[in-house]
């Protein structure tokens, strides 16, 4: 687990195991879709595609697949943590946030441009690549019944992706990053098939030119979550999310792709 990613997961652990005994006690509990709050906190296991290409000064810089062409491991697993909060029946934010980071060495088998550099084929590149990605958005369900409800809205991803290369010979130190801030449309739909299980589906993309960056996100999900008590259950979900970016900013000039495949597993409590 990286430094960042403890600092958010263990204190939500903590709030968690505090909350489990008092939660307990309540015998009242809470129904499916009238929770004012769900917290949830688990692994998440992603296959990567990211490919990336940075601009210099003067000359355009060459595609790269980070996978494929510097060695990155395209599977990791990390902790995400996110929720929904729920201040009125119709009413929903949510909010999640990941990181991961990963690193590699690898003899290069092209010629690369990066940045202002040019890397011969047959150098040994070390390649490290970390990426943040944040989401806040707004739901109103115009669907809503005891068994259901369907909701559309709006979001916003904050992505924070960042590059390094590195090399001996001859001597390489890239260090480029930029944020991504895309927002994005979003439908859902939650099914209630009894007070402890549920079913969710999930969309949200747009493309649009924000400033200097032009860029596009689309996400796919489904999600089930079993409730062993009134408060408390686990659930499991596959996603699928794309981001590209054509970014045209002082300190990064370029494109960024990554495209990630995940399945999670989660403890989840609504209160």
């Amino acid at each position: 687990m990286n430094p960042t990613t403890s600092r958010i997961c263990l204190p939500a652990l903590a709030i968690l195991a505090a909350a489990l005994p008092c939660a307990a006690l309540a015998q009242s509990g809470v129904k499916p879709g009238e929770e004012t709050l769900i917290v949830r906190l688990g692994a998440v296991t992603s296959n990567f595609e990211t490919y990336a290409r940075i601009d210099g000064t003067t000359n355009g810089g060459t595609g790269i697949d980070l996978e494929g062409e510097t060695g990155l491991n395209g599977d990791k697993s990390t902790f995400i943590i996110g929720g929904t909060f729920r201040p009125f029946a119709r009413h929903r934010f949510d909010g999640l946030y990941d990181s991961v980071k990963r690193s590699a060495s690898k003899s290069t088998e092209r010629q690369f441009v990066i940045g202002d550099d040019v890397i011969p084929a047959g150098t040994v590149l070390s390649t490290e690549q970390e990426t943040a990605i944040g989401y806040v958005g707004y739901r109103y369900s115009f669907l809503k019944t005891p068994d259901m409800e369907v909701a559309a809205g709006l979001g916003i991803y904050g992505g924070n992706f960042k590059f390094r290369f590195d090399a001996q010979s001859p001597v390489v130190s890239i260090d480029k990053s930029t944020t991504l801030p895309l927002p994005v449309l979003t439908l859902s739909g939650d099914f209630y098939l009894t007070e402890n299980m549920t079913l969710s589906a999930s969309l949200r993309g747009l493309k649009v030119k924000i400033g200097d960056v032009d860029g596009s996100v689309f996400q796919a999900g489904v999600a089930a979550e079993y409730f062993f008590t009134k408060n408390f259950g686990i659930g499991a979900a596959i996603d699928r999310l794309d981001i590209e970016a054509d970014v045209t900013k002082s300190g990064f000039r370029g494109s960024a792709e990554i495209k990630t495949t995940a399945g999670r597993l989660f403890l989840t409590a609504r209160f």
